[in-house]
């Protein structure tokens, strides 16, 4: 049900009829915005990055478990994100022919 809200982009086909997005409960609303989320980890992570779902609704161990993600991703691919290139810090910028070439036609 979560996946076709979130594929159609229409909230209202998950609330009581009748009702609209000011007047549902708060908790139905969590309920709905946390079946999303888990759907998103679902299409867009690895299903070894994906967290296990005894987890889901742990905060904590959420964030624990994003940590150890992005350290594993950070260590495999040779990420860092501290090392960002800051032009007015001497970063280096190399021009190459193709940029020559729009620079001309300006």
């Amino acid at each position: 049900m979560a996946s076709t809200t979130k594929a159609t982009g229409s909230g209202h086909l998950m609330w009581p009829e009748g009702m609209n997005v000011e007047s549902i409960h708060n908790d139905l609303f969590v309920v709905i915005e946390h079946a999303l989320r888990v759907l998103s980890w679902q299409e867009n992570l690895t299903s070894d990055e994906c967290p296990p779902s005894w987890m889901w609704h742990l905060d904590w161990e959420i964030e624990t478990w994003f940590k150890k993600i992005q350290s594993e991703r950070d260590s495999k691919y040779g990420g860092n994100k501290n090392k960002t290139i800051d032009e007015d810090d001497g970063g280096m910028w190399e021009e190459n022919v193709y940029f020559e070439r729009m620079k001309e036609s300006l």
